[in-house]
């Protein structure tokens, strides 16, 4: 096997081992750096990823499946340890979502070549089903009053007031705005008070399944989210089937907290790996990278 920097001349060949957003960022010349790994002239492994911060967090890692276990993903992690040295970083970095089989073995792989895994004190992304939230004795209450309103009842310019509103005061919004296409206007929903946006929910499928992205009590008080989390769960069981995924992100410990006490079936699938460079796996010689596949 042989291992080679990626340039954007070469990512047809590669573009289906590495995630998207890395292969757009590479299509588009933007700072990364992409390794292809070889067997005979044929493409079947890549990694890819960036400095950020102190660390070089690495976005892309795969190895297709045929040729596992055969020390191809110990190369490209030695072959990028060499280069970072060069380079004087010192720190490596890998997150992802732990939902397949597959991910397991990485998080063994991570763990037995230098990699410890970081404790993230609750803030993460909780999956159970549709089912299990149904299932959970606090969604047996009725839902909410006439103040909860569903964001397909609202105009793009009124769910633009209420981005605005939840954003002035701190509501930790996805990244797609409300009127776009990613959010789930039938489960997505604002606790209004005339034209002011008091609290929201916001569902999406930013995890790649249906996801709670978004709750915000605002100015309304406590019982702001427990209102709205059950007019949302009673539309949730009319549109989707119990077995669907259904993710929850926990971005403080504090709702880490509520995810678990809510649903403790709920399992959290988020990961996040940290590794010195003098850590990893060592060049076994200087010419083990070359400028190009």
């Amino acid at each position: 096997m042989e291992i080679g920097v990626l340039t954007r001349e070469v990512l047809p060949v590669f573009s289906t081992l590495l995630l998207p957003e890395a292969a757009a960022q590479l299509e588009a010349d933007e700072p990364l750096l992409a390794l292809g790994l070889t067997e005979d002239n044929i493409a079947c492994g890549a990694l890819a990823g960036r400095i950020e911060r102190d660390l070089f967090a690495i976005t892309s890692l795969f190895v297709a499946p045929d040729y596992r276990r055969r020390g191809g993903g110990t190369l490209l992690l030695r072959a990028l340890a060499g280069v970072l040295r060069a380079a004087g970083v010192f720190g490596v970095s890998i997150a992802f979502n732990c939902t397949l089989p597959e991910h397991e073995t990485l998080c063994t792989f991570l763990a037995a070549r230098g990699f410890q895994e970081q404790d993230d004190d609750g803030e993460n992304i909780y999956l159970t089903t549709v089912g299990g939230v149904l299932a959970s004795p606090f969604f047996a209450a009725k839902g909410a009053g006439g103040a909860v309103r569903r964001f397909s009842e609202l105009s793009d310019a009124a769910l633009r007031a209420a981005e605005r509103d939840a954003s002035r005061g701190g509501a930790p919004l996805p990244e797609a705005p409300l009127t776009s296409e990613e959010i789930d206007r039938e489960l997505s929903a604002a606790l209004l008070e005339g034209q002011e946006t008091k609290a929201l929910l916001v569902f999406d499928r930013s995890c790649g399944c249906l996801t709670l992205a978004c709750a915000w009590s605002g100015t309304a008080g406590p019982a702001a989210l427990p209102q709205l989390l059950r007019a949302s769960a009673a539309r949730l069981a009319e549109t989707h089937a119990a077995e669907e995924p259904f993710a929850v992100q926990a971005v403080t410990p504090e709702a880490a907290r509520l995810v678990r006490a809510l649903l403790p079936d709920a399992k959290p699938i988020s990961r996040y790996f940290i590794a010195s460079v003098q850590s990893l796996p060592e060049n076994e010689k200087e010419d083990d990278v070359h400028g190009g596949v």
